[in-house]
């Protein structure tokens, strides 16, 4: 779908560098709503409304040399929504998206891999050995690749 209007506005979503030209944006929470209280026609303090906060799973792409974006349809499962995980593209074709929080607050402790040449969403299943404990969930981490 070239030529999609940018995606809504957001905070604490990832943005993945894909190839040299293509920005892959995906999550991340819808903002509060913001009400300036005022007396006498002067601000006088601002109220933030959390309730409207609302976690996001679209992916959005960005063409950088075009300067258009686009809504690719994936196959598989998404991830449930989250804010404040990590992706990272590893191989140059595979986008690890990475905890992060869910709609109730939650920590996500799963690991997605989004195929990005085929837009195909899978849900990695880790398991670990019976000596080693795996780290607890977190958010705003960075995680990071080296092949």
């Amino acid at each position: 779908m070239a030529g999609f209007t940018a995606p809504s506005k957001r905070s604490r979503h990832s943005a993945t560098l894909v190839g040299d030209h293509q920005v892959y944006i995906f999550g991340g929470r819808t903002p509060e709503s913001v009400n300036v209280v005022t007396s006498g026609g002067v601000p006088t303090s601002i109220k933030k409304d959390s309730k409207t906060i609302r976690p996001l799973n679209d992916l959005h792409v960005f063409d950088a040399r075009k300067m258009t974006w686009s809504k690719p349809k994936t196959r598989g499962n998404p991830p449930p929504p989250r804010y404040g995980h990590t992706a990272t593209l590893v191989e140059g074709d595979k986008l690890y998206i990475i905890g992060g929080m869910g709609e109730k607050g939650q920590a996500c402790t799963d690991v997605y891999i989004l195929n990005v040449g085929a837009y195909l969403t899978l849900l990695l299943t880790l398991s670990c050995s019976p000596m080693l404990s795996s780290p607890p969930p977190r958010t705003k981490k960075n995680i990071s690749g080296i092949w």
